[in-house]
């Protein structure tokens, strides 16, 4: 009987840690809401929120958008107010108000769903003055195009900005509005909107294909560049603006080295990338959680030995004197 008694309070003590410890993550990663005087990258396209507005009582930010052949610098002088959106933190959702529809708002995103939740969210075209409506489902993978035949994971549910916050991501995927039997996938950053754009969640395109018309290709608060894709529809390195009103974004260096074999379960070489020199630099492996698992100097070129570390995604950061030179992603795959 005294052995029973010892158990449950045994049983009772873990259990309590482990309510406990779920608190702490939940409460360390808190949602995050679209911000203002932020800026998205999008092909050709542009958005930026600027200032904010009240509408049926309710506030919101203002959403302007810029199109141009080639890529330029935000200028409100040539850019059209698009739409008005509204966080609302509680239910972890963002709503938009478009332009042509005046007062009524539809669901944008919602950050709140489980595995196998579907929710209808609308697609806001600027450049048309269209709305696009998608039932979408929350899945626990994707197949992303951008990156090959790489897949993501529910599991890598976190991702990792330029200035070393975490995210929440959320993979989902639509049936083809005219093909059923073609889905189309995009994941869900908080704070940032689709990998699709930020009022996009689709592609016009087939998962086959999948050289989207829509495709994020960096994201920017304050004029600081955070977030960038790997997806580079015509190779050219100026596809990720360097641009914002004050035109301070600076374009991440994600060139300047490469990583190779990736994935890998042994060695991942790391070397500067048409014979580019920058001396002493400083490499950090950092995982999912934001913890750095690894550190040390290093000259141009180095092998890193990951056979020690458990599979899964990583995030590779080098610096030089503090200055960030180079931010990417690798695998560990045994």
């Amino acid at each position: 009987m005294k052995m029973k008694k010892t158990f449950t309070f045994l049983f009772s003590i873990l259990l309590c840690c482990n309510l406990l410890a779920q608190q702490t993550v939940a409460d360390e990663y808190q949602y995050v809401p679209i911000a203002d005087n932020a800026e998205w990258s999008v092909n050709w396209e542009k958005f930026r929120t600027h200032g904010d507005t009240v509408i049926n009582g309710k506030n919101y930010l203002k959403v302007y958008y810029q199109s141009a052949g080639e890529p330029f610098n935000f200028d409100f002088s040539k850019a059209i107010y698009c739409c008005a959106l509204r966080n609302d933190t509680l239910q972890k959702r963002v709503y938009g108000v478009p332009k042509v529809s005046y007062e009524s708002e539809y669901l944008i995103y919602d950050f709140s769903l489980q595995i196998g939740d579907t929710v209808t969210v609308t697609s806001i075209i600027c450049a048309y003055g269209d709305l696009r409506h998608y039932t979408v489902k929350r899945v626990d993978k994707i197949w992303d195009g951008r990156l090959g035949t790489h897949e993501l994971y529910d599991s890598d549910s976190l991702i990792m900005l330029n200035d070393n916050s975490l995210r929440k991501r959320i993979l989902v995927e639509a049936a083809y509005p005219y093909h059923d039997e073609f889905a189309l996938t995009s994941s869900w950053i908080e704070g940032v909107g689709s990998t699709r754009g930020l009022l996009s969640h689709t592609s016009t395109h087939y998962l086959e294909v999948d050289i989207p018309y829509n495709n994020l290709l960096c994201y920017a608060e304050n004029d600081e560049l955070l977030y960038f894709t790997e997806f580079d529809p015509d190779d050219n390195p100026d596809d990720c603006y360097s641009g914002g009103t004050g035109g301070n974004i600076k374009e991440n260096e994600r060139s300047s080295f490469r990583l190779y074999p990736n994935p890998s379960g042994q060695i991942i070489r790391i070397e500067p990338v048409e014979n580019m020199n920058f001396g002493d630099c400083r490499i950090e492996l950092i995982d999912l959680l934001g913890k750095q698992i690894y550190s040390t100097l290093f000259n141009d070129y180095m092998e890193l030995d990951v056979s020690t570390y458990p599979n899964g995604f990583y995030y590779v950061k080098i610096v030089q004197q503090n200055k960030p030179l180079f931010y990417g992603k690798v695998i560990i795959q045994k």
